[in-house]
This record gives structure tokens, sequence and C-alpha cells, in this order.
């Protein structure tokens, strides 16, 4: 079972009874039994003969089973590629995680992601739209997390407010200007917010 390890119980005589914190453990007529550790702790083992002579004793301490979720780090950023052309606007949303394990699956709005055998500890989706999405991360030991993350994308559409237009450095009061071969046209463009790129600009 994920989470849980079994330890051998070994003794020279094989007809004996075997007890691990007391609980009498299931036993294989070998010399061996079996029984299931689930948390980290101490734990008392005996073993006693069935027929007669002195029993043996021993504690060991489990400290290596991992039963906590992964701690996890959600970022966001834009990137031209994050618009497919005539798509809408959206962000890479990149989930990593921030303990040593490697993770197993990693889930992003209902899209699951499987990351068995690539030892990867991060998983990058797409969102489109403002809203709490629900994340849920599982480690390589089986253990797993969910929480919500508030993503806001920005999907208005800039206005522009001003539109200034320069000629070799001196400014444009009336249009239409005359423009010969040399000359060093500029425009200036003031929107509402703003804006982290222009993937194209049209005139008419």
């Amino acid at each position: 079972m994920i989470g849980y390890k079994e330890y051998n119980v070994p003794a020279e005589d094989t007809d004996c009874y075997m007890y691990v914190n007391g609980n009498e453990v299931s036993y294989n007529g070998n010399g061996t039994g079996e029984y299931i550790v689930k948390e980290n702790g101490a734990y008392d083992i005996e073993v006693r003969p069935y027929y007669y002579g002195e029993g043996a004793h021993r504690t060991i301490t489990v400290n290596n089973i991992d039963r906590k979720g992964p701690e996890i780090e959600v970022k966001t950023y834009f990137y031209k590629g994050s618009i497919p052309e005539g798509g809408k606007a959206g962000l890479k949303v990149d989930i990593k995680s921030k303990d040593d394990n490697a993770l197993k699956s990693v889930t992003f709005d209902g899209v699951k992601k499987d990351l068995t055998g690539y030892s990867m500890k991060h998983a990058t989706f797409n969102a489109y739209r403002t809203s709490d999405y629900k994340i849920i991360v599982e480690d390589a030991a089986g253990n797993v997390t969910e929480k919500k993350q508030t993503i806001e994308v920005d999907t208005k559409k800039p206005v522009l407010k001003n539109v200034e237009i320069y000629k070799n450095n001196d400014k444009v009061t009336k249009t239409p200007c005359n423009v010969k071969i040399g000359d060093e046209l500029r425009i200036r463009l003031t929107a509402d917010e703003e804006i982290r790129g222009i993937r194209f600009c049209r005139f008419s």
C-alpha cells in the first residue's frame, strides 16, 4: 500500500509467536511474520517460543513514511504564444512542486497531465478566463493536495484615447500631411490601460 512499509520479523525457532506493539503478527510458518506499518514512530517487536525458552525483543523506529501532501507553487505569465492567431487572450499557468518529491500527476480545471516516469516537478497549462481554478496534485508517494487558485485573465480590449503623429520630431497638427522619402514618421498611441505589446497596427 502507498505509504506503508512491510518489515520481516525473523526468528531462529520457526515455532513461535510474534508480536508488534502487543499485536500478534500473522505468522507464515518459516520463521518470519509481516506487519503493515501505517505511521512513523517506534515499534516494539517481540518473539516468543511456541513451546519453551526465552523470547527475543527489539525496538525499531520508522521515520520515512511520507503521508504529507505536496506543497505547490502556482505562477502565471504572459507571452506572445499565449494568444493563438485569431484566438483569445490567455495566460500560461505553471504549477510546481516545492518539496523534493517528483509529481505523479497534475490536474488543472479538469485537465489532467500524467507525469509518471518523467521525474518532473511541474506542469504548465493555459487559462483563458478569470476564475477560481481547482488544482489537484499527486506526488510519487501517492499523496494528494487539492486547492483553489484565483487567476485573473485580462480579456478586455484596450481603447485608444489619443493618437499623435510626429514627422521628423515635429508634431503633425493637420492631416493629411505630406511625407517624402527620407522623412521619419512616428506614431504615439495612448490607451486606457497599459499595453504589454502590440501585435499589429492597421492604418487606412
